[in-house]
């Protein structure tokens, strides 16, 4: 929510990003910055399936957040990462071999193979502050929360203003709005889970570390003193179960 009340989505929420990289001048913006090239050098973008082809029904399935087509026929997978994820590097990895993997049929020489793009991340900006790049403003752009933030990072950039109006637009679609906020509360229910999860490990992780010291130190007493089972753990104070 803005000052003023009115609402707006955040673009760092994985169902807002797809919906701002549907409109081709966006894209052609957010590429040009990847790439670090005036974005009317972007002549063309397309949109790909996200969801990337099985070889058999055992192999796993990929689906990305938003797959380009780009016109020298090259890829590019761009991922909206905002939670933890302890295998980020290997789910990535998986989703450019599939990527590649897809390009040739059999009986096709590999020159038929076009380069593939994985962007794994924004940068941190704490650590780019200096100088200003194309990236960095729109990195800004995708952290911003606030309206008068958004205003600020679009401010003189023809494709950031397009992204801030199509932000605007989808934000009072009501239909869109209900998306959002359903997959908010996805990930809402998702990060609690992996709280709940992780605490739950780490309890049960110190009841067996405790336990594992106790049998340790019974067994040390048995050794050293000659103590029975039974005098070692009264000895120690542990009851049994």
């Amino acid at each position: 929510m803005g000052n003023n009340g009115e609402f707006i989505m955040k673009p760092k929420v994985d169902f807002c990003f797809k919906e701002l990289m549907a409109d081709e001048k966006v894209r052609q913006g957010f590429i040009g910055a990847i790439l670090n090239v005036a974005p009317e050098e972007i002549r063309e973008t397309r949109l790909l399936p996200t969801i990337l082809r099985k070889g058999s029904r055992e192999e796993k399935l990929g689906i990305l957040d938003v797959r380009v087509l780009l016109y020298d026929g090259s890829q590019m997978d761009l991922e909206m990462q905002v939670a933890p994820f302890e295998l980020w590097a290997e789910r990535s990895l998986f989703y450019l071999f599939k990527m590649y993997l897809e390009q040739i049929q059999e009986g096709q020489d590999y020159d038929v193979i076009k380069k593939c793009i994985h962007v794994l991340e924004l940068p941190k900006l704490a650590k780019y502050e200096q100088p200003e790049t194309e990236l960095l403003k729109w990195a800004k752009f995708f952290r911003a929360e606030r309206k008068e933030e958004f205003e600020m990072a679009a401010k003189d950039d023809e494709y950031l203003e397009k992204a801030y109006q199509r932000l605007v637009n989808i934000s009072a679609d009501e239909k869109k709005r209900r998306e959002y906020e359903a997959r908010q509360d996805a990930l809402r229910d998702y990060n609690w889970q992996m709280k709940s999860n992780w605490r739950q490990g780490m309890k049960q992780g110190m009841k067996q570390g405790i336990e594992q010291g106790l049998n340790q130190a019974v067994k040390n007493l048995m050794e050293t003193s000659g103590m029975t089972l039974e005098e070692a753990r009264k000895a120690l104070m542990i009851q049994e179960k």
